[in-house]
């Protein structure tokens, strides 16, 4: 509440937000609005209004460095979905990443897309590829597949495993229909598996190279108004906000 405060009215007192664990090191903590904004968020404590003389020149140092703690602070979300973001130029990494309920700038392209550059073989394992919405993300993953796609290699193959929608099959065979026809001038060959085994664990392998462990599958978005031609969350993924989730890249 104080640091909102701050946030809205200078007369108010800064304050710094950190705890220290018993081994003596100092941890900052930050809100998500700082998460996904920071040049904003601080725009107020590096403004020569706020203070002056040597307290403004401390305050700036201070914030500096509490930014700079931020973006190295092991596990953090925000560091972690921008690596995301440039992995094309980088070497493809192991480990977990961990989003926070409510973040935006998230898509399958960012999570995905640099492990599925070149795939041949796509398995998606997922027992919760029932209903329209969960069939449409899988159609997104798709774009983020034909957007990866090297002509020079065979042609991609996709096979998903996942559970009969209680209701019945009919609708849920007929979406997958729809994606395999969608895909199919692409030379994208889609097919899949309706199980009654129990499956229960989430993955995405590809080739034989990676094992991605997804805890929600491939449900991490919240609800968002997806028939709206004129919703920002409906064009661009990343303006979605997403579940609480994580996500392991395992190399095979």
């Amino acid at each position: 509440m104080k640091d909102q405060l701050y946030r809205i009215d200078e007369t108010f007192d800064h304050v710094q937000f950190a705890y220290r664990p018993k081994d003596g090191a100092w941890v900052q903590v930050h809100t998500l609005e700082e998460d996904e904004w920071p040049e904003a968020y601080h725009a107020l404590d590096l403004s020569p209004e706020a203070v002056d003389g040597a307290e403004s020149a401390e305050l700036v140092t201070s914030v500096m460095n509490r930014d700079e703690a931020c973006a190295n602070e092991a596990g953090s979300t925000t560091t972690e979905a921008a690596a995301m973001a440039t992995q094309q130029e980088t070497a493809l990494k192991e480990g977990l990443v961990s989003f926070r309920e409510n973040q935006r700038g998230v898509s399958y392209d960012t999570l995905f897309g640099p492990y599925l550059e070149g795939a041949e073989r796509v398995e998606i394992i997922d027992p919760y590829v029932r209903t329209f919405h969960q069939c449409r993300n899988v159609m997104e993953l798709m774009g983020v597949l034909i957007k990866r796609l090297d002509y020079t290699k065979a042609s991609p193959r996709v096979h998903l495993i996942t559970a009969p929608d209680m209701y019945g099959t009919a609708k849920q065979e007929d979406y997958l229909g729809q994606i395999r026809d969608a895909v199919e001038p692409m030379d994208i060959d889609f097919t899949w598996e309706i199980s009654d085994s129990g499956i229960h664990a989430r993955h995405l392998r590809i080739d034989d190279r990676w094992d991605i462990l997804l805890d929600r599958g491939l449900d991490i978005w919240q609800k968002f108004d997806s028939g709206n031609a004129f919703a920002l969350e409906s064009q661009l993924p990343e303006m979605r906000r997403v579940k609480q989730f994580e996500v392991i890249y395992m190399k095979v």
